[in-house]
């Protein structure tokens, strides 16, 4: 478990979850202040959603010196899915 702070394990309400994904949809990386600031929220509401994003894998973590920055962890684009994984199995390559 990746622990952001002393104080964020305290279970997040759902909205607050929804709130910090919603900004951090857009793809850009965000300091901590950032986030406070364009959500409305306490420092200790968005740490506690951040780290169960961040548990759960939905958030990557930047540290560059002493800053820390968030962004939405994305999916890889070449995503297979099982069947298509199972059908390029039997297939011999060419």
């Amino acid at each position: 478990m990746i622990k952001i702070d002393h104080f964020n394990l305290l279970p997040p309400r759902s909205e607050d979850i929804v709130k910090v994904r919603h900004i951090l949809a857009n793809g850009r990386e965000y300091k901590l202040t950032e986030l406070i600031n364009k959500s409305k929220l306490t420092k200790t509401q968005v740490l506690c959603s951040l780290q169960h994003l961040a548990n759960s894998g939905d958030v990557m973590i930047f540290t560059a010196g002493k800053t820390k920055t968030f962004k939405l962890a994305s999916e890889p684009e070449e995503q297979q899915s099982p069947d298509s994984i199972i059908e390029s199995k039997k297939k011999p390559p060419n």
